[in-house]
């Protein structure tokens, strides 16, 4: 027997099939997600589309789905908060998958924020592995906003959820609802997963007491600045740590990862940096580009690497001191909680 979505899938295909006069050339023109293609017809960017691009900050969110009644919004959270909640999560997830990741983007109080998890079927460290498959769940703050047009609607415990297919071969299924008054929920999982494992991932969800304190953030006082706060962990012993800001003038950006990091650049000239000797490296942009790109490697003293990149537009010499001083002011949790990645 098929499924609620494999049957979505099954129709919405054939129905694509016969208004195209050329089904090759069309499957050939469409994107993996169909989520992806309308992303232009929404009033605002999905989240996706956010946690995708790393070092595009601010971004804004997108949700669909109506819910009558639930807790009120987060605003951003003071920085003095231990810990941020991440309100929800699957009671069910296939056998395999373990939790590797953790995250928070804050965009504003009129954007609202989104907190995020992962789990995998192996590890994340390392360079990308194809063959790993992942299983994802955002939590959306936002106001209640246009969305793009779903391509089918399934019942998730009660609410109305939203389907967005992928037209090509072996492309992922994410589902939307709303899961109380002010959060949107959202599930994508790689093409390896079922459809029907979806759905049943998408319906286990409940509120979880569970909370993420970002281990890097910028030394401000008060609500923690518009960016991507994220944690990776493959166990307690193994893990690396991104913070991704635009805020920090004089730079164009900031992304700051304590643990491995990659594509680093050798070379540079020596700096002196939270109280050590590091690496400055600049990197000349491409014709094509006007921003260089400014790389400080540090060891921490636990041991670990710091790298910091930023891109700044102009001549790099002038903005090395504002990076070192922005490296300088980094607030760096020695001992994060990582208690949850077993």
């Amino acid at each position: 027997m098929t499924t609620e979505l494999e049957t979505l899938v099954r129709e919405l295909q054939e129905q694509r099939a016969d208004a195209a006069p050329d089904p090759d050339r069309l499957r050939g023109a469409l994107p993996a997600l169909i989520a992806r293609r309308r992303t232009t017809r929404t009033v605002v960017a999905t989240v996706a589309a956010v946690l995708v691009l790393a070092l595009a900050v601010p971004v804004t969110l997108s949700a669909t789905g109506r819910r009558q009644a639930g807790p009120p919004a987060a605003s951003p959270v003071p920085a003095a908060t231990p810990g941020i909640p991440l309100r929800y999560g699957p009671t069910w997830v296939p056998d395999g998958y373990r939790e590797r990741r953790r995250g928070l983007l804050v965009v504003d109080r009129e954007t609202g924020s989104a907190v995020f998890r992962r789990w995998t079927d192996g590890p994340m460290l390392g360079q990308f592995q194809p063959s790993v498959r992942y299983l994802e769940l955002e939590i959306v703050e936002m106001p209640a906003r246009p969305g793009p047009t779903p391509d089918g609607v399934v019942d998730i415990n009660g609410v109305a959820g939203t389907v967005f297919i992928g037209a090509a071969p072996n492309s992922t299924v994410v589902v939307t609802w709303q899961i109380d008054a002010t959060h949107t929920a959202r599930v994508q999982a790689s093409p390896a997963i079922s459809p029907d494992d979806i759905l049943r991932v998408a319906r286990s969800v409940r509120p979880d007491p569970a909370v993420f304190s970002p281990p890097v953030r910028q030394g401000r006082p008060g609500a923690l600045p518009s960016g991507k706060y994220d944690m990776t962990a493959d166990d307690p012993g193994h893990w690396s740590a991104t913070l991704v800001v635009s805020d920090a003038a004089p730079l164009l950006t900031l992304k700051a990862t304590v643990g491995p990091a990659f594509d680093v650049p050798e070379g540079g000239d020596p700096v002196r940096v939270r109280g050590a000797t590091g690496r400055i490296v600049a990197t000349a942009p491409p014709a094509s580009n006007l921003k260089w790109t400014l790389t400080l490697v540090v060891t921490l003293p636990d041991g670990r690497p710091l790298t910091v990149e930023s891109s700044v537009g102009g001549d790099p010499s002038a903005a090395r001191e504002s990076l070192v001083r922005a490296v300088d002011a980094l607030v760096i949790d020695p001992a994060p909680d990582v208690s949850w990645a077993r």
